[in-house]
């Protein structure tokens, strides 16, 4: 018989003894204190709500509040805000600040609560700013109603008329006259035009127009209508299913998934790009109201489930849902607030900030990040299945089988899982493992 040439360890492991050990892990854990440290107005904050959080990829965090952007290196601040003379390095056009984008090159997109009309693009580096007004004068016809921006830093604006509704991304090369290209126009009834509307940009293109009154849509690029999502497009909802509603949020993450939570209706939709159906979210906790998303640098998810609908109603409960499909419950960090505004980490496994109504919590979550493969739902009489086990000399593969079946070889830095073609050199049929 051939060789099988692995530098081996065998490892015996039942699973049902894992799956134990885990939720020990997990009750030791939450019981644990959590590291924290709180910033506030007193620590040089230059306000106490804290709407969103970016981190850079120079390693600067970035806090937007109701009262200026500020620049936090780990040791300082420095403020950013409208006060300051517009020759300043620090000045910015809006005080009261939404969101925080990174764009491709580095620069930050700044979008203000309650003011449409303009948006800014900050240096991070140089502390320059420059303000993008929204007017005819500059290609906007009509009235800004939402401003967009993509999991690339590209701006896109959505602008109605008496009409029609009109859909402009932003052109950073054109400092002059007409900012903004036209990308296509919808018409909009009369009655439609005080609507509640949401919209978002795909990787691949296509947009998503959500209108309170008429429901969600998905259009391409050319603003070719591909589908209208009635009731009958959301899969796995629960009784009372409120639709059209205006979305808590509409988001794509970075591996392209697009999540939908709706307004007064409990669950998560996760869109299935096959079917072009919404699929609820099934975890113990779906059936209830989340709020808010948020997605950390690695492609983690951090979900907030509320008890009722409403605008930053205090948060119950914090789920993570990984990119392999994991659902992690971080309650425990709720300890710490449930007065989320925002939420930003490189991995909300390690280090997290909370943008809360007081400032900022800085957190190290206890959390240990533990990854399921082949796993199945167990009862008390049914006994897991036996995992063998042998590691490469060196390497960041582990291999292993279960009981006597298919051999398997995980890939522990990219998390992939690959079923092996074991065969004999001389032969070339199958290797049968007895024991």
């Amino acid at each position: 018989m051939g060789r099988f040439n692995v530098f081996y360890t065998i490892l015996h492991l039942c699973l049902g003894a894992v799956i134990f050990g885990t939720n020990a892990l997990m009750a030791q854990q939450d019981s644990a204190p959590l590291q924290t440290e709180y910033l506030s107005i007193n620590d040089g904050l230059s306000g106490r709500q804290v709407n969103d959080i970016l981190i850079s990829r120079y390693g600067t965090v970035w806090f937007g509040t109701e009262n200026g952007l500020n620049k936090f290196d780990g040791y300082d601040f420095s403020i950013f805000n409208q006060s300051r003379s517009i020759e300043s390095a620090h000045h910015i056009s809006a005080d009261n600040i939404q969101q925080l984008k990174e764009n491709k090159e580095g620069d930050i997109v700044i979008v203000y609560q309650n003011t449409i009309s303009f948006f800014d693009i900050l240096d991070p580096l140089s502390g320059a700013c420059r303000k993008v007004e929204l007017l005819p004068q500059t290609g906007v016809k009509g009235i800004p109603r939402k401003i967009n921006v993509d999991n690339n830093g590209d701006v896109f604006v959505l602008a109605t008329t008496e009409k029609e509704m009109i859909v402009y991304q932003f052109e950073k090369n054109n400092p002059f006259e007409s900012v903004v290209k036209p990308l296509f126009t919808l018409p909009i009834e009369t009655k439609n035009r005080r609507a509640s509307i949401d919209f978002l940009h795909m990787i691949n293109g296509f947009f998503f127009v959500n209108n309170s009154l008429t429901g969600l849509d998905v259009f391409d690029s050319s603003g070719q209508k591909i589908k209208h999502f009635d009731k009958s497009d959301f899969k796995g909802k629960t009784a009372p299913f409120l639709y059209p509603r205006h979305p808590y949020f509409l988001y794509q993450d970075k591996f392209s998934n697009v999540w939908l939570s709706l307004s007064s209706t409990k669950g998560i939709f996760k869109l299935d790009p096959i079917e072009m159906v919404f699929m609820r979210v099934k975890f113990p906790e779906a059936d209830h109201f989340f709020t808010k998303l948020w997605e950390d640098n690695s492609g983690n998810l951090m979900v907030a489930q509320t008890a009722a609908a409403g605008n930053n109603p205090p948060v119950e409960k914090l789920f993570c849902l990984t990119p392999d499909g994991g659902v992690n419950d971080f309650s425990h960090l709720t300890k710490v607030s449930n007065n989320i505004l925002s939420c930003k980490a490189k991995d909300y496994f390690k280090t997290l900030f909370f943008g809360i109504d007081t400032g900022v919590k800085i957190i190290r979550n206890n959390r240990t990040k533990i990854n399921t493969y082949l796993a199945k739902n167990l009862d008390l009489d049914r006994r897991g299945a036996l995992i063998r086990g042998i590691t490469d000399k060196g390497g960041h593969s582990i291999y292993f089988s279960r009981e006597n079946n298919e051999w398997y070889r995980l890939n522990n830095t990219f998390h992939s899982l690959d079923t092996l073609d074991l065969r004999d050199e001389e032969s070339g049929k199958p290797l049968v493992f007895s024991h």
